[in-house]
């Protein structure tokens, strides 16, 4: 399971990180973003997105439902 984390507070987004790879162990892979034109540009197969609303540029719910046109995924928004 691929776990994408996008959130522009790089300690909140490596705390999250750290969670899931607590909760999760060995059955995940996580991949951080601190953007969400980062997140939008990646090519790899994610199956779960935690997801910063409140960004700069693009907030969160822009880029989940930018995201969701191409792809129908599992998603967390944290505000």
């Amino acid at each position: 399971m691929l776990i994408a984390i996008c959130d522009d507070d790089k300690e909140t987004a490596e705390e999250v990180l750290l969670y899931c790879e607590r909760c999760m162990g060995s059955r995940c892979e996580t991949v951080l973003f601190h953007d969400g034109k980062e997140l939008l540009e990646y090519s790899g197969d994610i199956d779960l997105v935690v997801l910063d609303i409140e960004m700069p540029g693009s907030n969160g719910i822009e880029i989940k439902d930018e995201f969701q046109i191409t792809v129908n995924l599992s998603w967390r928004l944290l505000g």
